[in-house]
């Protein structure tokens, strides 16, 4: 992973430094081998955050010694992803209360939180969050799951693939990953992955430049912060957390949901939605034919809404976020 999410040097061209989960993200890199050269991966200025030199530095300082090039092992990766862009919607929920039997026909997958698992859908997402003291829980709740009728399962890191593998489930990239190119799309897809969500943070036409099997959030509240400490104590009462009715609230009255994560970890939401029901001919020209879509704090009554809004493609009357 260290080839594909080197950290940024200064010399680099990024964006926002911070995640949409609050924590330092990596902006994607991909070193490139050249066939005439021994050693030709890409670098663009010095990573001083590294507490090392620039790999032209090394060099120079082994031709100055007198030494051979230190060689690097090339990235062996396919040219593009593979698979294709799904065609048909997916969504998460937080409660199976929010099931509608419109969601269970307009949906090809339906994701529960993995300790809240429910017939009612057919996947899980995995807590984003997994202590080692923890790994044998998550391990028997997947079994667990998958007895009980879970088919798929949303992973937000690599490094809880292992569980899902030996679970049995098919597996799916979260958007967590932080997919911003193809070439972390291909590595995620060679390591097992049926298909991922690419990173909200992407623009439409850099969505449309990504080949392969990925989709994106169409609809939603996207998490900008994962919390360690209960947040819920602060703005609101553990009766308010049980019930997801949380939320903070900013110096210009935005409200924020803030949710409980299994378990007693928080992640606040954005104040705003993102909502592309009435931006169909974009979508498809981004080759979104899918999308996936994201229920936090909607009543299974609004569920049903939105649903009905992207069938009819009407536009939003409320503040939202646009992709």
């Amino acid at each position: 992973l260290y080839q594909l999410h080197r950290p940024l040097g200064d010399g680099d061209a990024g964006g926002e430094a911070g995640g949409i989960d609050g924590s330092q993200v990596d902006e994607p890199r991909h070193l490139v081998g050249d066939p005439d050269d021994e050693v030709a991966p890409r670098h663009g200025g010095t990573n001083a955050g590294e507490g090392g030199d620039d790999l032209g530095e090394i060099h120079a300082r082994h031709a100055l010694a007198g030494e051979a090039r230190p060689v690097l092992p090339p990235v062996l990766l396919p040219a593009s992803p593979a698979g294709e862009r799904p065609t048909l919607p997916t969504a998460r929920f937080e409660t199976a209360a929010q099931i509608t039997e419109k969601a269970k026909t307009y949906f090809a997958h339906r994701y529960l939180p993995l300790d809240r698992y429910d017939p009612a859908a057919d996947g899980v997402v995995l807590p984003p969050v997994v202590f080692d003291s923890e790994r044998d829980e998550i391990r028997a709740l997947l079994q667990k799951t998958k007895a009980a009728g879970a088919v798929h399962a949303l992973v937000g890191n690599p490094g809880h693939l292992d569980l899902v593998r030996e679970s049995g489930l098919v597996a799916h990239g979260d958007f967590r990953l932080n997919i911003t190119n193809e070439h972390t799309l291909a590595f995620y897809l060679v390591e097992g992955l049926a298909d991922a969500l690419l990173s909200p943070e992407l623009t439409l036409p850099q969505i449309r430049d990504i080949r392969g099997a990925a989709d994106v959030i169409v609809y939603g509240r996207i998490p900008l912060m994962l919390l360690e400490k209960c947040l819920g104590r602060e703005v609101g009462s553990c009766a308010a957390c049980d019930a997801g009715q949380n939320e903070y609230t900013d110096r210009r009255g935005e409200k924020f949901p803030v949710l409980r994560l299994s378990p007693h970890r928080n992640v606040l939401y954005n104040c705003r939605p993102t909502v592309m029901s009435d931006k169909r001919r974009e979508l498809l020209a981004a080759h979104v034919a899918g999308g996936h879509y994201l229920f936090t704090v909607e009543t299974a009554d609004e569920v049903d809404d939105v649903i009905t809004a992207y069938q009819n493609e009407r536009a939003p009357t409320a503040a939202v976020r646009r992709i």
